[in-house]
């Protein structure tokens, strides 16, 4: 199994096929696995929703530093899933 980012790739069932499978670490991390000699790149992605984290009082000194700086959010994991493949 390797480790790209903070999840881990489950490779292993192509790695135990005999397939080739590489992470390279660059600009953009990516997973290639070479099937019959073809290169496929693969990756699972997870959406995050922004939540808008409640507002001070309104008229006070904290509102007007806030909105100058833009409203304080924070990013939560969602658990959409989605599998991206593509040829390399």
């Amino acid at each position: 199994m390797l480790r790209q980012g903070r999840y881990r790739v489950p490779t292993w069932s192509l790695e135990e096929e005999g397939f080739k499978v590489t992470v390279a670490n660059g600009c953009r991390e990516k997973t290639v696995a070479t099937l019959y000699g073809q290169e496929i790149g693969f990756a699972i992605l997870e959406k995050v929703d922004r939540i808008d984290l409640t507002s001070p009082p309104k008229g006070g000194v904290l509102e007007r530093v806030l909105t100058y700086g833009g409203k304080p959010y924070r990013y939560e994991l969602s658990g959409r899933l989605s599998l991206q493949i593509w040829k390399p």
